[in-house]
């Protein structure tokens, strides 16, 4: 490390001691926000694919079964193609 090269007596060996130990929390606090808010933009971007967690759909429902999730999309699927012919 540098620091060795200068002389025990140097005001400026004193300096750089306090300056790094004084940097290791301050490393740590930057991480810690850094981590927060990759993860909150890692949350956001789930989110953004897979639906808020208060989401309505069949898919976003944790009650319902794979079945029961098959059974309402074919109906939805069903209905919106009933639909359309009406409209003709």
């Amino acid at each position: 490390m540098l620091l060795s090269l200068l002389p025990e007596s140097s005001a400026q060996r004193s300096e750089i001691t306090r300056t790094l130990r004084n940097l290791e929390p301050r490393v740590e606090n930057q991480r810690k926000e850094e981590m927060g808010e990759m993860m909150g933009k890692l949350k956001e971007l789930g989110n953004t694919f897979l639906g808020s967690p208060h989401n309505t759909s069949p898919l976003a429902r944790s009650d319902k079964t794979p079945q029961v999730i098959l059974a309402s999309q074919v109906t939805i699927s069903n209905s919106n193609q009933t639909d359309k012919g009406d409209t003709l």
